[in-house]
């Protein structure tokens, strides 16, 4: 029975650190990419109003368009300006894809946020039998991540367009799917959703990853690190000296 409930107290530390990880993700790409305060910035940043002939309050337009479809229900994506249709065919079948994509990973978000409160639940009532391992295989396996996400930060910043299409090879297996997700120099997609706004979402999706991760990462040390004890110990030590000489 003993050996049975090790095997579980490893198996669930392992989804525990797994799910942390997918949730962590979860909460740091959906509401960036939802946020159509984030897509003005960039716009401005990016020039985009000076490239297209949209005013920046007609990119905001757009811009609801592109989110209400993706994350809030709407049933279109077209929007017309100026009595003409914003997005070309292409652009709405490609978004198309894009929605099943992101429908997917919100799906698979909530539940991973589930399984990390229930492992959490679990780790919480077997604290004291798991305290020996926990560490152990919480690190390694943030520590394979950690080498993930800097390989592919290393891709990104040697050739982002590169990395780009690889992206795009990954999520979009179909060749169909996949040739349209490239676009002529002239649609009004790309023009907007520029490389330069994907770079910067690349990059403020990994700040808030890192931001997630330091934060845990601190309070796993405060609970369970020699470091933080021996802190704790050296100013217990200094006020009872204190309380002493009083």
């Amino acid at each position: 029975m003993k050996k049975m409930m090790k095997i579980l107290d490893f198996v669930m530390t392992i989804l525990f650190s797994i799910f942390f990880i997918l949730s962590c993700a979860f909460i740091s790409i959906i509401p960036i990419c939802a946020d159509n305060n984030y897509y003005m910035k960039q716009y401005i940043k990016n020039g985009v109003n000076q490239h297209l002939p949209y005013t920046l309050e007609e990119l905001e337009q757009i811009t609801k368009s592109i989110t209400n479809y993706m994350f809030r229900g709407a049933s279109s994506m077209q929007i017309e300006i100026n009595g003409k249709n914003v997005f070309s065919d292409q652009a709405i079948l490609h978004m198309a894809d894009v929605k099943v994509l992101f429908v997917g990973g919100m799906i698979i978000g909530f539940i991973s946020l589930a399984i990390l409160i229930a492992t959490s639940i679990y780790l919480l009532i077997r604290r004291k039998e798991i305290k020996s391992i926990f560490r152990k295989v919480n690190y390694s396996t943030f520590g394979v991540f950690l080498l993930l996400v800097i390989g592919i930060c290393i891709y990104a910043i040697v050739d982002f367009d590169s990395a780009f299409i690889a992206f795009h090879h990954l999520i979009f297996p179909d060749p169909v799917k996949f040739d349209n997700a490239f676009f002529p120099n002239n649609d009004t997609l790309i023009n907007i959703l520029t490389i330069d706004f994907f770079f910067d979402i690349f990059f403020a999706i990994i700040i808030r990853l890192v931001a997630l991760f330091a934060i845990y990462f601190i309070i796993i040390q405060c609970l369970y690190g020699k470091v933080f004890r021996r802190i704790k110990n050296t100013y217990l030590k200094l006020i009872e000296k204190k309380n002493v000489q009083n």
